[in-house]
């Protein structure tokens, strides 16, 4: 090695961009800025998510009424199918935006912000948790 060539060494451990396409593994990972996960995934994402489950809902009401009309009830069986799927898709979608929203609270100019924006992930996980230990606990609905 010559006098003239040098190394750099960084001694510092900045962390690198790193160049991903996908903008879910930018808010998985927490690169991304907290205002962009916050209003289009949390925000605008809850309402696309009703959208989307509602939908799932009544395409499959439709199509157990449809081929199961005959039978007292037996339309519920593709409702039942219809429900299982809007379940597991919004336990995803929440674990998707909760592990973004904590990771990605940070990177924004002030950091009482990314305090908040913990909070508000703790106070949304700790109400949904209420709700379905509430639901568990009645569950047969006696009356």
């Amino acid at each position: 090695m010559s006098p003239i060539d040098s190394m750099y060494i960084d001694l510092h451990n900045v962390r690198t961009p790193r160049k991903q396409i996908n903008i879910f593994w930018h808010c998985i990972n927490g690169d991304e800025l907290v205002s962009k996960v916050f209003w289009l995934w949390f925000v605008l994402g809850q309402g696309a998510l009703l959208g989307v489950c509602l939908g799932i809902l009544i395409i499959t009401l439709m199509i157990g009424f449809y081929f199961d009309s005959e039978i007292l009830f037996g339309f519920l069986s593709p409702f039942i199918l219809g429900i299982a799927t809007c379940i597991i898709i919004i336990v995803c979608f929440f674990l998707f935006n909760f592990v973004s929203l904590w990771r990605c609270a940070y990177n924004c100019k002030k950091s009482n912000l990314g305090h908040a924006v913990r909070f508000l992930v703790l106070v949304y996980i700790s109400i949904i948790s209420m709700g379905a230990f509430n639901l568990i606990s009645n569950w047969p609905f006696d009356g």
